[in-house]
């Protein structure tokens, strides 16, 4: 008879929408063929902020919008250009002031309320966001970005139909937008038309060749219609693009899972581990791998790695103390784990479960039925709570009870893992 261990791994083949590496307030924008004798002072200086800015000097950039914003006071581009410097320095609060204040000194300018539509998102409100981006949409037929912004907030909202369309209309603009096509790809899909998505995703490839996100929601796509092969093959050429790609290493993982081939699985686990050292997912995913497949030392010290990342997980607590009650070792830190999980967790059935279990091993059998009574109050029809509730109520001695349970987890039309130790014991309580 075994504690219930939560080891069953679902691949979630989750889909990433921003495409640029790296978000910003401020539109990309090219510096114009106009001879500088052209431009006004201020334009010079904001033209130079930008040039600076592509360079990835910060501080030289910040200096020249100011410059600029001494020239011309209203110059909203000055202040847009202010607001990605403070964004790109974390100061949201700095950057959200120079944003409204742009928006004030140029209220039909699309590239302000562009802006400020990006900057409503990062905060979360979703529907501030939404009005500023259909505005800028609105002020200028010619602007993509705002339209794809606008298809990827309607896209974390679910909102796919009216994504695709706005990614339709942007590529109707700029048809080698390939960030546009990497988006349509990835909202078709959701929408499973599959064959119109690869196409898509196929384009972004071509259109960013170094870009490895393209590559990566190819192999997502091949992977939800159930190729792992192909799903493998795209994301090593993302990985060849990017090796310490941690969303391609971990997905890797899970379609080397799918192949039944552990051990390069969990090398790609190892992989993601190095690339993001303080993230739980990968160890996560180590440690519940390793459990399954019976690997004790490296499981345990893979859930151990995941509490010293995150104290507040309670499955990893759960499953040390499975692992313990499995191998008979240590029970007394078994109880500790197993308490600590119901303690984070104290509605799920499961932990309750192996809590019960635990209790029982250490010979206290009292505290162990109460945990079992509360793990079939959270999940009646779960069939191993309920023959570990028939096995306590055998040791009780009250048959009545235990027959009772016990016949409620043989009611189950599914296997379960101790189905044949149900089936015994309820034999043996006939007698």
């Amino acid at each position: 008879m075994h504690a219930r261990t939560l080891v069953q791994w679902v691949l979630v083949l989750t889909l990433a929408y921003a495409f640029p590496a790296l978000a910003t307030l401020l539109d990309s924008r090219q510096v114009p063929t106009l001879p500088s004798a052209a431009l006004t002072p201020a334009e010079q200086a904001y033209q130079r902020g930008l040039q600076r800015l592509a360079g990835g000097d910060l501080k030289a950039s910040e200096q020249a919008f100011q410059q600029a914003l001494k020239l011309d006071p209203q110059s909203a581009q000055a202040m847009l250009g202010l607001a990605e410097i403070a964004f790109r320095n974390k100061r949201r609060d700095d950057a959200g002031q120079w944003i409204q204040r742009a928006v004030q000194a140029a209220p039909g300018s699309s590239e302000a309320q562009a802006s400020l539509g990006r900057y409503l998102a990062i905060q979360g409100k979703a529907k501030e966001a939404e009005a500023a981006l259909i505005k800028s949409a609105k002020l200028d037929a010619s602007a993509v970005r705002p339209r794809v912004d606008l298809g990827d907030l309607l896209s974390s909202q679910g909102r796919f139909p009216e994504a695709v369309k706005l990614y339709q209309e942007a590529l109707s603009i700029n048809p080698q937008h390939a960030g546009a096509h990497y988006a349509l790809g990835i909202g078709l899909a959701r929408l499973k038309d599959n064959v119109k998505a690869q196409s898509e995703l196929e384009l972004a490839a071509s259109l960013e060749p170094k870009n490895p996100l393209p590559q990566l929601a190819l192999a997502r796509l091949y992977a939800s219609l159930n190729d792992p092969v192909k799903a493998l093959q795209a994301t090593d050429k993302a990985l060849a693009l990017q090796s310490g790609l941690v969303d391609a290493l971990l997905l890797r993982g899970d379609l080397l899972q799918v192949t039944k081939n552990t051990a390069l699985a969990i090398k790609s686990y190892q992989a993601a581990t190095q690339a993001a050292p303080k993230l739980v997912l990968p160890h996560m995913k180590i440690a519940m791998l390793a459990h399954r497949t019976n690997q004790k030392e490296l499981a345990a010290a893979s859930y151990k790695r995941v509490l010293e990342l995150d104290p507040k997980q309670a499955i990893a607590y759960n499953n040390l103390a499975s692992l313990a009650l499995e191998h008979k070792q240590n029970l007394a830190q078994a109880e500790i784990w197993a308490r600590k999980a119901v303690e984070i967790a104290p509605n799920v059935a499961d932990f309750h479960d192996t809590l019960g279990w635990t209790l029982r091993a250490r010979g206290n059998i009292k505290g162990a039925l109460d945990s079992m009574r509360k793990a079939v109050q959270f999940d009646p029809k779960n069939p191993e709570v309920q023959y570990h509730l028939g096995a306590i109520y055998a040791e009780m001695g009250d048959k009545l009870k235990a027959k009772e349970a016990l016949r409620q987890a043989l009611a189950t039309p599914n296997p379960f893992p101790s189905l044949n130790e149900a089936k015994k014991l309820l034999a043996s309580l006939d007698i």
